[in-house]
Order: structure tokens, then C-alpha cells, then sequence
């Protein structure tokens, strides 16, 4: 399903915290922030990699919210 970003959501939209050295956005937070259908997009975008139980790496959710925000409808990972 190709659903276009209403807003433009930055990373700075979101509250990180730092585990094991790495910056974190705790799913709760990602999903409020992006909405439900967005954030079934974003989890989808995610899958097959690397995460933690708290949340995804905040530099993962900041390269998906770029391409998003550059009109990219299906965001690749390795851009």
C-alpha cells in the first residue's frame, strides 16, 4: 500500500535514550508519533534488521523519515 507521509516528521520529533551505547526510540513513541498505518509501514521497512527490544536505532528510524520526507513512497534500506 502506498501511503504518502502527511507530515513532515523529523527525527528531532522523537525522545531517544541511549542502551548499551546506542540511541534508541522506543516503539511507543514511534508509534504515536508516525500513527498506525505509517508505523506498520515503518515495521515492515525494519524487518530483517537489527533492533532491540526497547525500540529501534534511532539512525534506522532517521534514514526511513528522510526518504519518507524526500517523497521516496517505499524506502530502501541500504540508502
Amino acid at each position: 500500500m502506498n501511503i504518502i507521509q502527511k507530515k513532515n516528521i523529523t527525527i528531532d520529533n522523537f525522545k531517544t535514550v541511549i542502551i548499551e551505547n546506542f540511541e534508541i526510540v522506543c516503539w511507543d513513541d514511534i508509534e504515536d508519533q508516525l500513527g498506525k498505518i505509517e508505523y506498520k509501514n515503518f515495521n515492515k521497512w525494519l524487518s530483517g534488521q537489527t533492533c532491540c527490544e526497547g525500540g529501534a536505532f534511532a539512525e534506522d528510524l532517521e534514514r526511513y523519515l528522510n526518504q519518507r520526507g524526500q517523497g521516496i513512497i517505499t524506502p530502501s534500506i541500504g540508502d
